[in-house]
């Protein structure tokens, strides 16, 4: 079928058909009428026999429907009941004396079958009318108007006809099948005429076309009698396609469908004197058939080809009907058990170039374009990554929104499999890889060689340690008697020294440091610098039996962390230092002698100070070069900032300083949004926001100020006071924080001090209440539970946690998915419901169906792992689902599709465990290992006495051989 790509005109040649009898050329058609499919009158037409109503053949049975009387082929331009099937020859249209328009079917021996309701009204009908303008429409006893065709749309208006507000036209399957297709086109209350692909929830990025017309009254869509397609308001008319008619004729008729292919069309039928028509294309949107979304289907793309669409299938995957290119492309691998998720043997990655797709990426982060590859390829939940401008964007399946770029430097990269599969004739699939041998010691194992390494080490170091000082002591002893007790003594203080060794992070206090200082993370009064007060400290905090460099409240609880340097970086050993060297250079040294620079600028210092604000600051004279607060992590103190492009970045606990799972940036339009670091950063991912807005970036910022007063500063507007500190401190020393929180939440706090050396801290504001409401607390195919700060997470059904110790780090789907065959799975799989559940609705697909049906069409589609059944629609999704949560007053219904038996390994995995064998062998090794040492703690007279020999006894001798011994 040929598309047009320009304004040109269509020349049909449709000749007029004159109206086969008198009853046709009737105005009014009264009660107790009917037509029949295979007896005349099949219709009732217009006045002027241009419009009918009636049935319409269509594959082996009939259609009813409203059709512009032309030829070679008549043009419908409504249908009733489209999406039933088509009825058989014996069926009537009827409008009964009782007043009602029915469609009768029967069955074989004439007896009276179905009956279905044409037009449904309360009221009765009285006589019925089929207009000139293509409006079929029914009059009660008064002659008033109380149904008509015009108010019902399918996929057409006509000269004449509005859509109203909320309505929509959609699409035909094809140009010879009127059933439901896969657009539509709305005429929102917002005022945008809006395409979308029928099977979405019609989110902005489903949308492929608008008029981005935002109205706050009353809009309609009207086609006039001169063609022009308006937008109708109150305030205004909206040309959408204009006309360059501008005079009314009744030998025009004016026609905008939204056709099969997705694309919106406005026509003319211009008619003659003698009957004879000409339809001309006067505008359509959008103009290139590919920027139609999902034209392709699902895992494809579209490319033009001699102004003609084509449709390819995207790497790894192959057409799920090859005569049917815009039916999609299915999966041609299977994807292994989601677990093992560096498991790269089974994939390779595929480069396209001018690629991309607009589906929301459930994971984005910036990395370098190889560690975007490796990304993709090591993650399980990965069909795609997106790279552009740094940043690398992944995707699952399926991919719905892939297109080509005619430039661009975007990349895609695709997963694939390394072999096709095959299929099987008792199975659905075979894989036709071999599956890999994986040998596995068994969990009890790796304990008991863990403890008992632990203790054979042990026992070993004591061994020598005794059998040293035992010798030791013997030897002085019975050389210098009176050595004795001060030989105790000492060997008391070092055991006790070695068991009670902590390395401390005792504040050296200061004023300005200067250069050559450094500090070590040991050293009793050289392991931080302090504030001036002494409420602040610069230098190495304890991890665990490893340091890092940061800022902290000196006597908070847990030595409250505020800024943390190069705080990604690994721990490092009791060997580090930090220098504020002679070059005027601040960095870390490593046990590996690597330098890292705290403070990476190019002018150099010559002194640094740590400020009562929690300030850490280098000087060049009297300039100051560069600061912390211009570099915050996850916290801001009273005086500093965070300005256009600043960010704060959760940790990951109140222990572990790194990055954490969620971010708070200042946005260039002026407002503070909290997201999941993973996300897009996308309005979708967002969970809390300012609700703030500023054009001009400058002077754009968030301030924190003495009194415990959180403002976002703007030009243009007054500052807006996000929170303020409410709790009274009795005139005590106050320091504030805000502070975005390991789950997520920003809060404002206040530190009083009440002596030396305690400190009281209040909760002066959250941003959020329920950590629920944080967009991934718990990660992916996890759903939260709970309220306030006591939530807990739980996998959905068909999915295990990732790490049972930490359960807001997500689950994993614990079956294998099979290849995607569009074979009914019905008999491998099973569903279990959950109610009251809601997650990030980015469904691949929306159905109009009964919820008992949802569940079974999510159990025959190979791509689904869960369909929700809610606002009477089942929407369906694969895995990863994020930001689940379940809420009691959500009237939803979720189906999860699990495996009826235990999944296999994945692939056929051979797994070898291996526990007795491997404790046997250790057991061997550390007995034997343990008898040399004792060998050599405890060796034969001739050996260890023989360092003695010549200044003992040789009762002294023995005594001394038997006590090492022991």
């Amino acid at each position: 079928m040929a598309f047009a790509y320009a304004a040109f005109f269509l020349l049909v040649i449709c000749i007029y058909k004159p109206a086969s009898s008198q009853q046709n050329h009737a105005h009014l058609i009264g009660l107790g009428s009917s037509i029949s499919t295979n007896v005349q009158p099949t219709s009732w037409r217009s006045p002027s026999g241009t419009f009918a109503f009636g049935f319409y053949p269509q594959d082996s049975g009939f259609i009813v429907g409203i059709w512009l009387v032309c030829k070679p082929a008549d043009i419908i331009t409504w249908t009733a009941f489209r999406d039933d099937p088509p009825v058989p020859s014996n069926a009537t249209l009827e409008l009964t004396v009782n007043g009602k328009l029915l469609l009768r079917t029967y069955y074989a021996n004439s007896v009276a079958g179905e009956e279905k309701i044409i037009a449904n009204i309360e009221k009765t009908a009285s006589s019925a009318r089929m207009f000139d303008s293509g409006n079929l429409v029914l009059y009660n006893e008064n002659s008033d108007v109380v149904w008509e065709s015009f108010n019902f749309p399918t996929d057409t208006i006509l000269g004449g006809q509005k859509l109203k507000a909320g309505g929509e036209l959609l699409s035909s399957a094809s140009t010879t099948n009127s059933s439901t297709g896969r657009f539509h086109l709305k005429m929102q209350n917002d005022g945008n005429l809006v395409l979308y692909p029928i099977d979405t929830i019609d989110t902005s990025v489903d949308a492929y076309w608008n008029t981005a017309t935002f109205y706050s009254s009353v809009t309609n869509l009207y086609l006039n009698y001169t063609g022009d397609l308006l937008i109708l308001s109150n305030d205004s008319n909206l040309p959408v396609f204009p006309s360059d008619s501008k005079s009314e004729s009744s030998s025009i008729i004016y026609r905008a469908t939204l056709e099969y292919d997705g694309i919106f069309r406005l026509y003319s039928h211009n008619f003659d004197s003698n009957g004879a028509y000409t339809t001309s294309l006067m505008h359509y949107a959008p103009k290139n058939q590919c920027e139609v979304k999902s034209f392709c289907g699902l895992n494809s793309y579209c490319t033009m080809n001699d102004n003609q669409p084509y449709c390819s299938c995207l790497p790894g995957t192959l057409f799920v009907n090859p005569n049917q290119r815009n039916n999609g492309c299915k999966r041609n691998y299977t994807e292994e058990l989601c677990k093992v998720a560096e498991e790269t043997s089974s994939y390779k990655i595929t480069d396209m170039e001018k690629m991309t797709w607009d589906d929301f990426p459930y994971s984005s982060n910036s990395m370098s374009e190889e560690d975007c590859r490796k990304s993709c390829l090591q993650d399980c939940n990965c069909a795609g990554a997106l790279y552009v401008s740094g940043d690398c964007k992944k995707v699952k399946f399926p991919v719905k929104y892939a297109r080509r770029l005619a430039d661009g430097s975007s990349k895609v990269f695709f997963k694939v499999g390394l072999k096709s599969i095959e299929r099987s004739s008792n199975r659905s699939i075979v894989n036709a890889m071999k599956p890999p041998v994986v040998h596995k010691t068994s969990e009890k194992t790796v304990v008991l060689i863990c403890v008992m390494s632990v203790a054979f080490i042990t026992c070993s170091s004591i061994a020598v340690a005794a059998s040293g000082l035992a010798s030791l002591y013997l030897f002085v002893s019975l050389q210098h008697p009176t050595f004795r007790m001060a030989l105790v003594s000492g060997l008391l203080l070092l055991i006790l020294s070695i068991l009670f060794v902590e390395a401390r992070t005792q504040p050296n206090q200061f004023g300005e440091i200067p250069l050559g200082s450094q500090l070590s993370p040991i050293s009793e009064t050289h392991s931080s610098w302090l504030s001036p007060s002494g409420h602040f400290a610069f230098g190495f905090f304890s991890l665990g039996n490893r340091f890092a460099v940061g800022i902290w409240m000196v006597g908070q609880p847990n030595n409250t962390v505020v800024w943390t340097a190069n705080r990604d970086d690994e721990p490092v050993s009791f060997n580090a230092t930090i220098h504020l060297s002679e070059e005027g250079k601040l960095f870390l040294r490593t046990e590996q002698g690597n330098e890292n620079h705290i403070a990476n600028v190019s002018e150099v210092a010559d002194s640094a100070s740590m400020l009562d604000s929690g300030n850490f600051v280098l000087y060049s004279g009297s300039s100051v070069i560069w600061r912390s607060f211009d570099h915050p992590t996850d916290t801001i103190l009273v005086g500093q900032n965070l300005t256009f492009n600043d960010k704060l970045v959760s940790s990951v606990s109140s222990s572990n300083h790194s990055s954490g799972r969620f971010l708070l940036p200042m946005q260039p339009d002026g407002n503070l949004v909290a997201y999941p670091i993973k996300s897009a950063g996308l309005s979708v991912d967002a969970y809390w926001a300012s609700d703030t807005f500023q054009d001009d970036k400058k002077g754009l910022s968030l301030y924190l100020n003495p009194q415990g007063f959180l403002f976002m500063d703007t030009v243009s507007t007054k500052p807006v006071l996000l929170a303020r500190s409410s709790y009274s401190c009795n005139n005590k020393t106050t320091i504030f924080r805000a502070t975005l929180d390991a789950d997520g939440i920003f809060r404002l706090y206040s530190h009083c001090l009440e002596n030396k050396t305690s400190w009281i801290v209040h909760i002066e504001w959250s941003a959020l209440n329920d950590q629920c409401k944080v967009r991934g607390f718990c990660d992916f195919n996890s759903y939260c539970t709970g309220k306030g700060t006591n939530a807990d997470c739980s996998c959905y059904p068909g999915f295990a946690f990732n790490d049972p110790s930490e359960r807001f780090s997500g689950c994993y789907k614990n079956v294998s998915e099979s290849f995607c065959t569009g074979t009914k799975e019905g008999e491998m799989y099973d569903v279990i419901t959950v109610e009251n559940i809601l997650f990030e609705r980015y469904s691949y697909s929306v159905l109009e169906t009964k919820k008992e049906n949802c569940g079974l069409s999510c159990l025959e589609d190979c791509l689904c792992d869960v369909a929700l059944y809610i606002n009477e629609r089942c929407e369906k999704y694969t895995a990863p689902i994020r930001y689940g949560t379940k809420d009691i007053n959500a009237s939803s219904i979720a189906f999860f599709k699990v495996q009826t038996t235990p999944a296999a390994p994945p692939m056929g995995l051979k797994i070898i465990t291996e526990s007795k064998k491997s404790l046997i062998v250790f057991l061997a090794i550390a007995f034997g290992a343990e008898a040399e040492i004792g060998t050599i703690a405890a060796p034969a007279e001739d050996s260890t006495c023989w360092v003695q020999w010549e200044v003992r006894s040789p009762s002294q001798q023995r005594l001394l051989c038997s006590s090492v011994a022991l």
